[in-house]
């Protein structure tokens, strides 16, 4: 934020630790967080008073250390922070009329869950060092992608999208350029790499062209960042929810290429340095849908449930998916499910309390391309 931002940040701050005293405990963690994340220095005097009083009144203990008034807050107020935020990310859309987003979460949410199953399916746990990727020619590539983008966008929106991108120069295919031509993209971009940039105002792609299936995943993932860049609602999303949309879409590419037939093993390997590689600065919107759908039953998200439902489905798994789970994926760890869901509790809130917008924004771009037909 700006200089002028950041001042009217600190007053709007101030003006909460005024009113401390009439606000709930979870607005307290609500602005301290704030605080935090925006790394602004607010003393919060009145805010932390309040938590003293109810440290001492819960505890029989005094205390003046933040740390331990920080610490204590969140143990007790972190899943009513969490309700506030989905809340008001509830409240957004309907007020920003996005009813229908709203409408088909249930759709959005089985079609985001099938995917990521049907590739879980896909995967097994065999060594894939060493994988020798079949070549394709440009044809077969070119022929593949408009297949993919008329599947995903029966508008053909996409596909005039991608061959405008193409005819135009702005898919930039990086081994194919001379020496100097290399040194001029790079001074002008800033790097050669696999990457979207913006260039004034205009998108452009970098890639490394394999000749394989790994180029066409490469590709799509950067196409969807290119697609968001040129919807300038959406042209800045922040780095959690930016690659979301990339890596949604490359997984219904996997599925798109496992149905049409391709290597087994080049289908295992794409999916497996997909989620080796995404990357903590990435999140997965699936939570937050979830928990979206927990308010609009009319229900509270509590610690307990997310205990219980996450241990029911832990439990549900089998051990060859478990296997796959922890080899591939992520350190599961079953045993301490309350860390876990806390985990994801805070991770939540800290994204939707720096970025509230984004998702929003994300969400109702991908829904409207899917349930627009």
């Amino acid at each position: 934020m700006d200089e002028e931002e950041k001042n009217e940040f600190i007053d709007y701050l101030n003006d909460l630790d005024k009113k401390a005293d009439t606000l709930d405990a979870s607005v307290h963690l609500y602005a301290i967080e704030e605080a935090r994340l925006n790394n602004v220095d607010v003393p919060l005097d009145n805010i932390y008073n309040c938590v003293r009083k109810d440290y001492n009144e819960c505890t029989g203990k005094d205390a003046d250390d933040k740390a331990i008034l920080y610490k204590y807050l969140k143990e007790k107020e972190r899943y009513n922070l969490l309700n506030i935020l989905i809340a008001l990310i509830i409240k957004n859309m309907l007020e920003e009329g996005h009813y229908k987003d709203l409408f088909v979460l249930n759709n959005f949410e089985l079609f985001n869950y099938t995917i990521m199953l049907e590739s879980l399916n896909l995967l097994d746990t065999d060594n894939l060092e060493g994988i020798e990727f079949t070549k394709i020619t440009d044809e077969e590539i070119n022929v593949i992608i408009e297949e993919f983008l008329i599947k995903v966008d029966p508008t053909l929106e996409w596909l005039s999208i991608y061959r405008n991108a193409k005819a135009s120069g702005n898919i930039i295919e990086i081994d194919k350029l001379s020496n100097g031509d290399k040194e001029k993209y790079k001074k002008r971009f800033g790097k050669l790499e696999n990457c979207c940039v913006l260039d004034d105002e205009t998108p452009y792609i970098l890639l490394e062209n394999s000749n394989t299936l790994k180029y066409i995943r490469s590709f799509f993932h950067e196409f969807t960042h290119y697609i968001i860049m040129l919807n300038r609602k959406i042209a800045y999303p922040s780095p959690f929810f930016s690659e979301y949309p990339s890596i949604f879409y490359e997984r219904y590419l996997i599925k798109f290429l496992s149905d049409k037939g391709f290597n087994k093993e080049e289908i295992n390997y794409l999916i497996k340095y997909r989620d080796i590689h995404t990357s903590n600065n990435s999140f997965d919107i699936s939570i937050i849908l979830g928990y979206i759908k927990k308010i609009l039953s009319g229900k509270n998200i509590t610690e307990e449930d997310e205990i219980i439902n996450y241990t029911t489905h832990i439990n549900s798994l089998s051990v060859e998916t478990l296997e796959i789970l922890q080899q591939n994926l992520t350190n599961i760890d079953i045993m301490d499910a309350t860390t876990i869901m806390h985990h994801k509790c805070d991770n939540t809130c800290d994204i939707l309390i720096k970025y509230p917008y984004d998702f929003n924004d994300v969400y109702s771009y991908i829904t409207g391309k899917f349930f627009s037909r």
